[in-house]
C-alpha cells in the first residue's frame, strides 16, 4: 500500500510546555546558581517545641564539592568559595549551598528539601539548639544567613521525624 503525504502531515503535536516559569522555580535556581537573589522564606515558627524531641535520623552525605569535582558533562555557575552539599536518607534528599555573605566574615546556607525528589513545602529548619526556624517555601528552599564561621549543624523536621544534618564548616 503506497503512503501518501497526508498520512505523514497528520502526525501529532506535542502540548507546549508553559513559557511562564513559576516563581518558586526562579528562586530555588537563582539561590542554587548563585545568581544573587536570596531564597525566600517564611521564618514564622510553626512546630511546637516539644515536636523537636521527635526521633533524630543522620542523613548521610552524598556529594561534596569540597571533596568532589563535578562529575563529566555537569556544568554549574559557582560562585568562588561556595559549596554544594548533597545530603540523603532513602526518599528525603537535603540540598544546601554555603557561601561566604558579601563582605564579611559572616556566611549563609541555602537549601532545598526534596520528597522522592519533588520540593516540600512547610519543613521547618533550624541550626541545632536554637530556637528560631526557617520554614521551606513553596519550591522547598529554606535561607539561613548571618550565620558566624565555625561548626554549623542543622536539625529539619520532616515525616515525623528530624533529620540531623551533620555540622558543616562555616570558613
Amino acid at each position: 500500500m503506497p503512503l501518501s503525504l497526508a498520512t505523514f502531515s497528520m502526525s501529532r503535536t506535542r502540548a507546549s510546555a508553559p513559557s511562564k516559569k513559576t516563581w518558586e522555580t526562579d528562586n530555588v535556581l537563582s539561590a542554587w546558581l548563585d545568581k544573587g537573589a536570596p531564597a525566600r522564606v517564611a521564618s514564622v515558627p510553626t512546630v511546637q517545641v516539644g515536636a523537636w524531641n521527635d526521633p533524630h535520623r543522620a542523613v548521610e552525605l552524598v556529594y561534596d564539592t569540597c571533596d568532589q569535582a563535578l562529575p563529566t558533562g555537569i556544568r554549574a555557575v559557582v560562585r568562588e568559595g561556595s559549596r554544594r552539599l548533597l545530603f540523603a536518607a532513602d526518599e528525603l534528599e537535603v540540598l544546601i549551598r554555603v557561601a561566604q555573605a558579601d563582605d564579611t566574615e559572616r556566611f549563609e546556607v541555602v537549601g532545598q528539601v526534596l520528597h522522592e525528589g519533588v520540593p516540600t513545602a512547610g519543613v521547618p529548619v533550624r541550626l541545632v539548639g536554637a530556637a528560631d526556624q526557617a520554614m521551606t517555601d513553596r519550591g522547598g528552599s529554606f535561607r539561613l544567613n548571618d550565620l558566624p564561621a565555625g561548626p554549623c549543624a542543622l536539625e529539619i523536621h520532616i515525616s515525623g521525624q528530624i533529620l540531623d544534618v551533620a555540622p558543616l564548616e562555616l570558613k
